[in-house]
Formats: C-alpha cells, sequence, structure tokens
C-alpha cells in the first residue's frame, strides 16, 4: 500500500490556504505597520522633502523607502527620490557623499546597489552603496540618523587625515561632531582645533598660534607632516647643533602657509646680521668662521681666503696681520709686514717670496732660475761673489763677455757674444755653428778646414763671395761674373748646370735643345748677341724687306710654318681684305714698300674716271665695294641745289655710260604737262 505525505493530504493543503487568506486579511487591514522593525524618526528637517518634514509622516507606508524582493531598484534608490542633493553629489563625486562613494569597495562591506534608472552613475553600472551604513532608522522617533564608524570614513579625501585623530585625551574615539560641531556643510571653523587644543595644552597652543596664526589648515594636514613628525633632515636646510634647539619662528617669521616656510632664507647672515661684529669687512659667508655647534665657537679657515697661511704663519697672531680689529683690506704682500726685517735695502724688490719661505725667515733661499738669469752648467757651482761682488746684486751684468772679457783669444773679431760658441758646461771646447754665421756652410765647404778661408787667425772681414776663393778655378776668365753660384754648387765644383732662364736671355722652344756651341762660338760667352737676326741671318728669304725682328712672325718651336699678323703693320686687314691671298698685294715675293692707297690695286674706273680722284673709301668700304656717294652734286632747282638721288633714282638712272655725261630723256620725254617736266634748266 502505497503511503503520502501528511503535508499534501487533503485536510493540510485545506488549512494552509486557510491560514493564508487570514494573513492577507490581516495585512490589508494592518498595512505595513504588521512587519514594522519599530518607530520611525519624527525629528523634523530644515525643509520638506518628498513632502514630508521627517521619516515618520510616510504614515506607514513603507513601499515610500522599502522595496519588494522582486524588485529591481534598491532602498537606496528610494533614498535619493526624496534626498535629491544627494544624487547630486554622487553624479558628480563631489560633496561629502560623492567623496565617500569614491572610497567605496565592494570589500568594505556596502552591497546595496543603486540602479541606472535614476541616471546616478551614468552606463548599466551598479555601484555599491549602503545609506543605512550610516543613517539606521526605526530606532525611535528621536534617535539619531547619523551614526557612522569613522574607520570607514574617507576623511583623507577632504585634504585632512584622522590619521592623528583617532582617540581623544580620555581614550574615546572621536565623533564628527567633536571637531564638525553639527556642521559639515559650511566651511571647516579652524577655531574649533584652537579651542581643543588651548584645553590640551594652553601655552604651546596661544604660542604656536602667535607665530603661524588659527588657520590650521593652511600647514596641519592631519598625518603631521609639518608637525611632530617633521623630519628637517629631508629638506635642503638640515638643522644641526644650536639649530635643533631653535624655536621654528626664529627662522619661519610670520610664516602662515607651506609656501612661507619654504621661503624662508637658507643664508646664515639673514638671521645673524645683528650677531656680525665684523660688520660686513668679511663678507657673508658667516659659515666660514661660525658654525651650529655655538655662535662663539669660531674656528678660521684661513685655507678658504685669498691669502692661506703656511708655515710660521700659522702660528701667528692674527693681531700681528690685523691690528685695530681690520680684518678687509690686510695686506697680502710680504713686504707690507716683514720690511722691517729686509736687509738689502730693496736690491731685490718686495717680492720676498723670491727667496724668502713661511717655513722660516731664514735662511733664505735663492732660486736663480726665477730671476732673468737662470744658472746652468758650471755657473751652478760659482760662488756669488764672483758675479755680485760688494753685494751688489740688482744691475749685475748678464752678458758673458762682462765677466769673460780676460778668456777672449779672438781679440773681439767674434764680438762679445761668447755663447755662439762657448756654453756653460765648459769654456774649452767650443764649437762654432757656422748656420747661425751669416756664411752657411753646405756641400763640401763643411768638411773644409777653417784655415782655408779664415787664414792667419783672422775671421772677422772673411770674404763670403765664391770668386774670392775660386778665382783660380774660373775658366771663363770672367765672362760670366763672379757670381760663380749662378751655375756651380757647394756639392761639387765640376758638373756645373747653368739655368739659361736666369739670364736675360731665357730659352724656349728648339731653342732649349740647341748646342751651347752654336751660339757661343770659341767658347765666348759675354757678349753673345740676343736677337734673332744675328743667328738667323741666313734663314731669312725675304732679302730683309721685313726688317730684323723675326719674332714679329716666327716662334721658337719652329722656324717654319711663320704666322704674319697684318694688324701689326702699318696696313690692318679689314672686311674682304682678310681673305684675299697675299700675293694679291705682294707680288714677286716683294712686301717692303707695297703701296697702302686703294687706287694701287683698285685702278679709276671708266665710269666715274678722273672725277673722284684717288681716295676710293670716300665712297667705298672693305665690307662691300659697292658705293654709295653721298657727295655734292650740281644745282638742280627744285631741290636746293643737290640732284643726289633725284627723285629716288640711282646714279645710272641719269648717268647711262659715265658720270660725264646725262640724260633726263630716261624719265622725262618730253616738257608736257604731267610727264614730269617740272624742273628747271638743268633739269
Amino acid at each position: 500500500m502505497r503511503k503520502n505525505f501528511g503535508c499534501l493530504s487533503i485536510p493540510a493543503i485545506f488549512s494552509a490556504l486557510i491560514t493564508l487568506l487570514v494573513i492577507a486579511g490581516a495585512v490589508y487591514a494592518k498595512g505595513g505597520s504588521l512587519f514594522s522593525a519599530g518607530a520611525l524618526n519624527a525629528e523634523s528637517g530644515e525643509e520638506m522633502l518628498g513632502g514630508v518634514a521627517s521619516h515618520a509622516e510616510v504614515g506607514g507606508e513603507c513601499k515610500v523607502c522599502h522595496t519588494a524582493p522582486w524588485e529591481a531598484a534598491t532602498m537606496a534608490d528610494r533614498c535619493v527620490v526624496c534626498h535629491t542633493e544627494i544624487s547630486a553629489e554622487l553624479n558628480t563625486n563631489n560633496g561629502l557623499h560623492g567623496i565617500f562613494l569614491q572610497a567605496q569597495t565592494s570589500s568594505s562591506g556596502f552591497q546595496i546597489p543603486v540602479t541606472v534608472s535614476l541616471n546616478l552613475f551614468g552606463a548599466s553600472q551598479a555601484t555599491p552603496l549602503k545609506c543605512l551604513a550610516c543613517h539606521p532608522e526605526h530606532r525611535g522617533a528621536h534617535a539619531a540618523l547619523v551614526e557612522m564608524d569613522l574607520s570607514d570614513f574617507p576623511h583623507d579625501k577632504l585634504n585632512f587625515s584622522l590619521h592623528s585623530h583617532q582617540q581623544k585625551t580620555d581614550g574615546k574615539s572621536f565623533a564628527c561632531a567633536d571637531c564638525h560641531a553639527g556642521e559639515y556643510d559650511a566651511p571647516f571653523e579652524t577655531s574649533n582645533c584652537v579651542d581643543c587644543h588651548f584645553a590640551m595644552q594652553a601655552d604651546f597652543t596661544q604660542a604656536h598660534a602667535l607665530d603661524f596664526g588659527m588657520d590650521c589648515l593652511n600647514c596641519h594636514d592631519g598625518l603631521e607632516t609639518l608637525g611632530s613628525n617633521f623630519d628637517h633632515g629631508l629638506v635642503p636646510f638640515q638643522l644641526t647643533g644650536m639649530h635643533t634647539q631653535t624655536a621654528c619662528s626664529k627662522c619661519h617669521l610670520n610664516a602662515r602657509t607651506v609656501a612661507d616656510l619654504q621661503s624662508a632664507p637658507k643664508d646664515c647672515f639673514s638671521c645673524h646680521k645683528q650677531d656680525d661684529k665684523h660688520n660686513g669687512q668679511l663678507g657673508e659667508s658667516c659659515a666660514a668662521c661660525h658654525s651650529t655647534a655655538g655662535w662663539d665657537q669660531v674656528t678660521i679657515d684661513h685655507s678658504l681666503f685669498a691669502f692661506p697661511l703656511t708655515g710660521a704663519h700659522v702660528k701667528t697672531e692674527c693681531e700681528s696681520c690685523h691690528q685695530n680689529d681690520i680684518y678687509k683690506g690686510t695686506p697680502q704682500d710680504c713686504n707690507s709686514c716683514h720690511q722691517k726685517d729686509e736687509t738689502h735695502e730693496g736690491r731685490f724688490g718686495t717680492d720676498c717670496a723670491a727667496c724668502h719661505s713661511t717655513d722660516a725667515w731664514k735662511p733664505a733661499k735663492f732660486d736663480h732660475n726665477l730671476a732673468a738669469f737662470k744658472l746652468t752648467g758650471s755657473h751652478v757651482s760659482v760662488t756669488c761673489e764672483s758675479c755680485h761682488q760688494n753685494d751688489v746684486f740688482r744691475g749685475t751684468p748678464q752678458d758673458c763677455f762682462s765677466c769673460h772679457r780676460n778668456d777672449d783669444k779672438h781679440n773681439g773679431q767674434f764680438g762679445t757674444d761668447c755663447a755662439t760658441c762657448h756654453n756653460t758646461s765648459t769654456w774649452t771646447g767650443a764649437v762654432f755653428d757656422h748656420n747661425l754665421a751669416a756664411f752657411k756652410l753646405t756641400g763640401a765647404h763643411i768638411n773644409t778646414a777653417c784655415t782655408n778661408c779664415h787664414q792667419n787667425g783672422v775671421f772677422k772681414g772673411t770674404p763670403q763671395d765664391c770668386n774670392s776663393c775660386h778665382r783660380s778655378d774660373d775658366k771663363h776668365n770672367g765672362q760670366f761674373g763672379t757670381n760663380c753660384a749662378s751655375c756651380h754648387t757647394t756639392s761639387t765644383w765640376a758638373g756645373a748646370t747653368f739655368d739659361h732662364n736666369l739670364s736675360v736671355f731665357k730659352l724656349t722652344g728648339a731653342h732649349v735643345n740647341t748646342a751651347c756651341t752654336s751660339c757661343h762660338q770659341n767658347g765666348v760667352f759675354k757678349g753673345t748677341p740676343q736677337d734673332c737676326y744675328s743667328c738667323h741671318r741666313n734663314d731669312d728669304e725675304h732679302g730683309g724687306q721685313f726688317g730684323t725682328n723675326c719674332a714679329s712672325c716666327h716662334g721658337t718651336s719652329t722656324w717654319r710654318g711663320a704666322t704674319f699678323n697684318h694688324n701689326l703693320s702699318g696696313f690692318p686687314l679689314t672686311g674682304s681684305h682678310t681673305n684675299l691671298a697675299c700675293e694679291r698685294c705682294h707680288t714677286g715675293g716683294q712686301f717692303s714698300g707695297t703701296p697702302s692707297a686703294c687706287v694701287s690695286c683698285h685702278a679709276d674706273p671708266a665710269y666715274h674716271a678722273g672725277m673722284f680722284g684717288t681716295n676710293c673709301t670716300s665712297c667705298h668700304n672693305t665690307s662691300n665695294w659697292a658705293a654709295s656717294y653721298n657727295g655734292s652734286h650740281p644745282g638742280i632747282a627744285d631741290e636746293g641745289g643737290y640732284g643726289v638721288n633725284h627723285g629716288h633714282t640711282s646714279c645710272s638712272t641719269c648717268h647711262t655710260s659715265t658720270l660725264h655725261d646725262a640724260t633726263c630723256t630716261a624719265c622725262h620725254d618730253g616738257n608736257e604737262d604731267g610727264d614730269g617736266g617740272d624742273g628747271g634748266d638743268n633739269d
């Protein structure tokens, strides 16, 4: 037999339906109050929101705040329907709620989402928000509506951290009202800080407010960044010595902001100007002598000044140099202090350091290498008195001859510059460098014995020309003069090479390869003619017609193929003359005396024979023989006496045969009207 579940029996099902009907009736009769968790807050706000002044005025309408489980909206969505100003803060991420929203994460426990139906957060993303986390309800008509744990509140977002305000002096946790006194929207009143801290540390707070003002938030951030946690060692000006005990206000005078604190001077003089007993003589770098260990604990490091102390100066009393407490302008030269110790009467000048040192005034060491006359060789070991007699130093001669006059075996022939041959290592074994003399030795001269040129021990005035020594070697008998070096060299006398280009007659063309004897016959060089004709007389095929200046047509490259430039003659060629064969004018090989008049070649034609003389160029030119006459003409009445171009005709129109005859009938066949016969008697 099959056994049924008791809850599914007909009596059980019937009982359940009756129970549901009873509950539904009770809900209908009592409304939402049937499920109320307690009385709502009845404190009236400053303004009406959603038509009510307090939550209690909703009259038990739970759905005003609560949503059914199947609804998409949440209680947070219900809240912002009335609290529109909160919606605005959430949308813009501004204000207290906007900042709080930014700091929330899902891990913080705020799990009630706000939907996008109210367009609070943009796209279809739900953001965790739990109003009940801070605003509990159903706790009574007069219960507080704001209750929150400061550990969850992102106070850092408000530019002030609660890190240093976790507990009050009594050990209790801070509440918002402890600092804000119920005012959250208005600007924070910093007098609340002063009042609280004055109660804890009256003297400090009063002094601190007088030094830095009462606008605490200008510097304080709740983390004590510029307070008890401030580390001066992390900023450019680190505190050491007595500075660590100095009150902040001593350096940060009248500072009211962080910028004021940062702008405090970092140099010593700005704070210690009134402590400067030197009246500015030592400048403004106090740290050169003073330290932060104590203002009176002075240590002067003279090495930092222009005059470092060395040797005996280190132990010298300051007053010995800085008299009457004067520092600036103290002389730095030795003589200013040691003038009384100077026994040389100024002969060495005032530069004591040239001989004396700061280790000890005596004994002095003179470094001759610092003087104008440096000691080398044997001079190093010579006693001072050998040169500086009678204790005279200044003005001692520096030339060799002044001391070595008695050692001169040359009797002054080489002058007084002994160093030319002698050196300071040893007087004997002198070496004369002929290259330093006016006559430098080269080639075979280098190995020539000195006595070959300097006979009888005479050096001064020895001739420097070649001929003085080589006169006996001159096989030219003086024809080339006395300048042997123009052909001969010092390497060897034989094998001379004459550079004709250094003479007056330079060799070019075929002359370069011509044997010397062709021009210089019988060994005669001097007076050899330089004109072409003297050598080329037999080559003159013109019989002297062109004179003796062969170079006007011939060149040295070759005698044949001469080129005559007619423009250099008395008759320059122009026009048609340039292309005429030479024989047209110069017949029978005759050049000299060739006539240059036109009529010589161009006979007077029968057409104007004897009428214009022999000056053909008055009408003709070399470019075009055809004449253009512009001279006078026998008078024609109607043309003012000038008949040239009469009626725009040519000469041959009237002068059909010669210019001696003329006819008018070529144009005028009668004297009737209209035939052009208007001329005068000569027409």
